[in-house]
């Protein structure tokens, strides 16, 4: 059982997590015969910030940056 103060602090840690995503797959160089070298992962479309869910999100680690929600560019990616 979790003791109330922790699980008060817990609550109010807010973190940025993915709302939507898709799987994507790269094909990995150097594979020796008989290996499969794709490789699925899932690709974040958009994103929610709110109160951490330990349930479904690691809230752990220190915060370098504000909260934000971004795209970077993936190239080379094939979706499934």
């Amino acid at each position: 059982m979790v003791r109330e103060p922790l699980r008060e602090w817990w609550g109010r840690d807010r973190v940025c997590t993915y709302h939507e995503l898709r799987f994507a797959s790269v094909r990995l160089p150097g594979c020796p015969p008989g290996v499969d070298p794709m490789v699925s992962f899932p690709v974040a479309l958009s994103c929610h910030c709110g109160p951490c869910r330990l349930s479904s999100t690691d809230c752990g680690g220190p915060r370098t940056q504000p909260l934000a929600c971004d795209h970077p560019p993936l190239p080379d990616i094939l979706f499934l």
